[in-house]
C-alpha cells in the first residue's frame, strides 16, 4: 500500500491522522491548511486501500511524504504512530455516499478509534438536507449498498439517516475550503447544486 502524507507546516508534531479518500480533496486540503486542519497529518491512501489491515505491517506499506520543503517533523514520528500502534486520533472524510461510510467501518477494524471528521461531513450534510447533492444514479453510485452501521455514532446516528432520508449523496469535493480560512460560516459556503 502507498501512503501519501502531508505534514503540518513548522510544527514537528501533529495531533491527529486524517484520511482524505480523494486525491483531489487531498491536494487541496494539504495547499490550503485551515485551522481546523492545521496540526493534522493528511493522509491519502485511495480509498479503500487506506483501510486495508496489512496498513500497518512495515513490509507491505509505504510512506511517501508531500513537502515541498525539508519537513520539520521526521519519518520516525509517523511510522511510530503507524507501525508501532501509537495512539492518535484518527478521523476519515470522504464522499458522504455509502461506499465513503463503507470505507470508514472499514478503516474501523485497522484503527478502531477512527471517526467521521465532524467538521467536514456537517457541512456536506447541511448542504445534502438544503437540496444539495445528487441522486445516487446521477453519478454512477446506484449500485453502492448501505453498510448499515459502521461504528462511529456520527455517521450512523447522523449522516447515514440523512441519506437515507434524501436518497442523495454528497461528493467530498463540495467542501470549501476558503470557508475555513475566515470567520464564514462553511455550511453557507456549499454549492448546493453542482455544475
Amino acid at each position: 500500500i502507498q501512503l501519501l502524507v502531508a505534514l503540518p507546516e513548522g510544527t514537528p508534531v501533529f495531533e491527529e491522522v486524517l484520511f482524505i479518500e480523494n486525491l483531489v480533496s487531498f491536494e487541496r486540503m494539504a495547499d490550503r491548511r485551515g485551522p481546523e486542519w492545521a496540526r493534522s497529518l493528511l493522509v491519502y491512501a485511495a480509498g479503500f486501500k487506506g483501510s486495508a489491515r496489512r496498513l500497518r505491517m512495515r513490509e507491505s506499506c509505504r510512506l511517501y511524504v508531500r513537502a515541498s520543503t525539508p519537513p520539520p517533523l521526521t519519518l520516525r514520528e509517523i511510522e511510530a504512530w503507524l507501525f508501532e500502534n501509537g495512539d492518535c486520533p484518527v478521523c476519515f472524510f470522504g464522499d458522504l455516499d455509502f461506499a465513503g461510510m463503507q470505507i470508514l467501518a472499514s478503516l474501523r477494524e485497522v484503527f478502531p478509534n477512527a471517526q467521521a471528521w465532524v467538521r467536514g461531513y456537517d457541512a456536506l450534510a447541511h448542504a445534502l438536507a438544503h437540496g444539495g447533492g445528487h441522486a445516487p444514479d446521477q453519478a454512477g453510485k446506484e449500485l453502492q449498498i448501505d453498510p448499515g452501521r459502521t461504528g462511529c455514532s456520527h455517521a450512523d446516528e447522523h449522516l447515514l439517516p440523512l441519506m437515507r432520508q434524501r436518497g442523495r449523496f454528497m461528493d467530498q469535493e463540495a467542501f470549501d475550503l476558503e470557508a475555513y480560512q475566515g470567520s464564514i460560516d462553511p455550511c453557507h459556503r456549499i454549492r448546493l447544486h453542482p455544475d
